[in-house]
């Protein structure tokens, strides 16, 4: 297997069950979800080397899918006949819930959530230092004057 295949599939396989699990609560199929994640993380796959380095993978990902899933119920709406409204209204409210959904913003949420939860495991000490380097932008120095540590000490606290 070449690293190019062996990194798709850890990709792939990071992320699968949970894209599944959206693409899935909107199209109301499994295997269309199944393709659609294929799609979007193939699409992702062949075109993210011409992306910029501040694209975030799995939220280009879930754009690309949530375009695939409005796509495909899009094509389903054709198909519903005039008559059949709780139908025809159910494909129009999940095509409108995914029009509205960001990716950007849930992981924002999410990834503020993460940091939040570590920095109060964090013993003080480390946690201090942490926001003084990352919120506060201060050096090594400011941080070791602030707090009496060497910059040894800051160090360590910063990457260990």
């Amino acid at each position: 297997m070449t690293q190019e295949l062996i990194a798709f599939n850890s990709f792939f396989l990071k992320y699968q069950k949970r894209l599944i699990f959206f693409a899935q609560s909107f199209v109301h199929d499994e295997m269309v979800a199944e393709d659609c994640v294929i799609d979007a993380i193939t699409y992702y796959w062949q075109h993210r080397e011409g992306l910029t380095t501040d694209v975030e993978a799995l939220n280009y990902v879930l754009t690309v899918l949530k375009h695939k899933c409005i796509d495909y119920l899009r094509r389903q709406e054709r198909t519903v006949l005039v008559s059949d409204e709780v139908e025809s209204w159910d494909l129009m409210t999940r095509i409108a819930g995914l029009q509205e959904f960001d990716p950007k913003e849930i992981f924002t949420k999410e990834i503020m959530d993460i940091i939040e939860r570590t920095l109060n495991d964090m013993p003080a000490k480390m946690r201090t230092v942490f926001i003084m380097s990352r919120y506060e932008n201060k050096s090594q120095n400011e941080i070791a004057e602030a707090t009496g540590l060497s910059v040894r000490g800051v160090e360590y606290n910063l990457y260990h």
